[in-house]
């Protein structure tokens, strides 16, 4: 639960991120063009939250099972809406889109990775390739050698920040009240929606309430193998989130490095290169 809070200040705070963002674009721009997408229309009925919790730990062995809760691949597609709210340094309102474009491997050298977030005239990039973690920040384009698996890790946590799928998984099953589920199916096609009432939380002190008023979420899975999930939620501060995330299994395009300047994996993961 702990981890799931984590993740949610995360998502509602992203847009300060872009204020140390970089402008100007790249060659491989192109590539975020293709927005994530998945079909969640369907005929649904209410079922239990035991149900989802049955199928999604159901399989005849472990591997099966990971298919259903994770994807060696993936690209997403999110924006933010955030108000002005002065007193956190945002004197307008702002939308931050951001594109992630993954493709996993068994080793570090066969991660490969690029997101991209903007808002307004701002840009920023980060690429991960052949174990080197790329960023372009404040017109500085700097690259990093990732040499430990609690580096690896950090980046990682950095990016699924963005959205977890397991700790959606883990809370929808934890929640001994609160979550409604509802499921379509069609074939060989499962969808499940779930609406998430996480008021309960402000019992633990904090605060649910006074931030999300709506979060709902669609599981699709084809031949019992996950392909994509949206998550969506509205806040009584006036911000809104929507994320999109869908399997992915082609390339990951990346901008020549040539110019980039290597610097130490601390320095670059805090932005703070002199």
């Amino acid at each position: 639960m702990k981890k799931f809070k984590n993740v949610l200040i995360a998502l509602i705070f992203v847009p300060c991120l872009l204020f140390f963002a970089a402008c100007g674009g790249n060659k491989a721009d192109a590539q975020f063009k293709t927005k994530a997408k998945i079909d969640t229309e369907g005929e649904y009925t209410e079922t239990s939250k035991e149900e989802l919790t049955t199928y999604l730990s159901s399989g005849a062995t472990p591997e099966a099972q990971t298919l259903k809760t994770s994807m060696s691949g993936y690209r997403l597609t999110g924006s933010i809406e955030m108000p002005a709210m002065p007193e956190l340094g945002l004197t307008e309102a702002t939308t931050t889109n951001f594109d992630v474009i993954y493709v996993g491997g068994e080793k570090l050298e066969d991660y490969k990775m690029a997101m991209k977030m903007s808002a307004k005239d701002e840009k920023a990039y980060m690429y991960i390739k052949d174990g080197y973690v790329y960023a372009n920040v404040e017109d500085e384009k700097l690259k990093a050698k990732i040499t430990t698996d609690e580096q690896f890790d950090e980046i990682q946590t950095s990016t699924s920040q963005l959205v977890s799928l397991e700790e959606m998984i883990e809370l929808i099953t934890t929640m001994e009240e609160g979550a409604t589920v509802k499921v379509a199916v069609d074939g060989n096609t499962k969808k499940y929606e779930v609406t998430l009432d996480l008021s309960g939380l402000a019992e633990e002190g904090f605060g649910f309430e006074n931030l999300v008023s709506e979060y709902k979420m669609y599981f699709v899975f084809e031949n019992d193998i996950l392909t994509g999930f949206t998550v969506s939620y509205n806040s009584i501060m006036g911000s809104s989130c929507t994320l999109t995330m869908e399997n992915y299994n082609g390339k990951v395009v990346f901008p020549s490095f040539k110019d980039y300047k290597e610097v130490n994996f601390d320095e670059i993961m805090a932005g703070e290169v002199e």
